[in-house]
């Protein structure tokens, strides 16, 4: 009734669908007796609306263009959410099969649209990510106007061949209020085997092929961020090395100690959260830098110290290790780089005290 004041008669344009395709309406509202009855008159508005859909039409375009779906999108579609309605833009697949069924419908409801892609072509795993990533709730709640909203998934093609996936958003909302999204089909089988070809590198880099765990530039580069920053209350660094591993080389072989090694790697991470850092640092040393309260601690190393004791190896030798760790509360303001040193300290401390009990050298031979 407000509007009804300020504008009489009131025009309210509004869009539905008809035998598939779009059609505009318009309603008039009119009202009688000072507002206390109101006469409501619908019109067929298409041919008033003609000029404005040109203009759409153009805006389209622009749309397409400056959400960046290019020639390296198989297909470019754009979808109205309020009505939930899908209509191809560009093709750039040409007559191929994968083309004829995707394309097979050129504008409609949207969710059938999508169904008949998910359904033909993405792989079964993958189907149920798709259908609620690709909502129109989901696109209302996530993609932003300002950036690109992206749904990888695998493809089969028509060749039976896997293909990764990308389909990609942008959402725009006109002069009317109108929310829109552009969308396009792309193959990243170039990206995706550009970024495994990239952590390989990375692993080779900073991965020990041994034990698979951190290597020596790891532990280096993570030291290197903490230079500037203070150790969390709860963090924890260990210092591991091997006892006796030289003897054992010398005696059965550089393949039963380099089972040592490995056996060491893998009882670590049978205690250890599966996020901590662990490193192996030299041939037969290794640090860790753990969160761990002051109260738990004593349990952690009772776990290790457990893990160590009951491992065996294939030729029957067992682990023994020497350990040393440090808290950063232990100190205040302690930092990182010092509580590595102190926990070295304590850790060449316990191989002291085990050569002397041993009876033996650094060697592992009779003192």
């Amino acid at each position: 009734m407000a509007r009804l004041r300020e504008t009489n008669p009131l025009f309210h344009t509004y869009r539905t669908i008809r035998d598939g395709r779009i059609v505009y309406y318009r309603l008039k509202i009119i009202p009688l007796e000072d507002g206390k009855k109101l006469v409501y008159g619908f019109e067929h508005f298409d041919h008033q609306m003609r000029e404005k859909l040109e203009q759409e039409e153009e805006r389209e375009t622009q749309m397409t263009l400056l959400a960046g779906l290019s020639c390296e999108y198989e297909a470019v579609w754009l979808v109205d959410a309020g009505i939930h309605y899908g209509k191809l833009i560009r093709n750039n697949m040409g007559n191929t099969r994968s083309s004829i069924v995707m394309n097979m419908m050129k504008e409609g409801n949207y969710e059938i649209i999508l169904e008949n892609y998910i359904e033909q072509y993405v792989i079964p795993g993958d189907r149920e990510r798709m259908y609620t990533e690709t909502s129109i709730d989901s696109l209302l709640r996530n993609a932003r106007e300002d950036e690109l909203y992206h749904v990888n998934y695998s493809r089969i093609n028509e060749e039976g061949e896997k293909n990764y996936m990308q389909l990609v958003f942008s959402r725009v909302t006109d002069d009317m209020g109108v929310t829109r999204f552009v969308c396009g089909f792309r193959n990243i089988d170039e990206v995706v085997a550009e970024e495994k070809r990239k952590n390989i590198l990375f692993s080779m880099a900073h991965i020990d092929s041994m034990t698979n765990l951190g290597n020596r530039r790891t532990f280096d580069e993570y030291m290197d961020s903490y230079a500037s920053k203070e150790p969390e209350t709860d963090l924890v660094f260990f210092s591991f090395d091997l006892n006796e591993l030289k003897a054992v080389n010398d005696t059965y072989g550089h393949e039963a100690g380099d089972e040592l090694i490995v056996g060491a790697a893998e009882c670590m991470r049978n205690v250890f959260d599966p996020t901590e850092r662990v490193f192996r640092t030299g041939g037969d040393e290794f640090s860790a830098i753990v969160h761990c309260e002051s109260g738990s601690r004593d349990t952690l190393i009772k776990e290790l110290t457990d893990s160590f004791t009951r491992w065996k190896g294939k030729t029957g030798l067992a682990l023994s290790i020497s350990m040393g760790c440090v808290g950063s509360d232990e100190q205040p303001g302690i930092s990182l780089e010092d509580m590595r040193r102190e926990a070295e300290k304590r850790m060449y401390a316990n191989k002291r005290d085990y050569y002397l009990q041993a009876g033996k050298d650094r060697r592992g031979k009779p003192m």
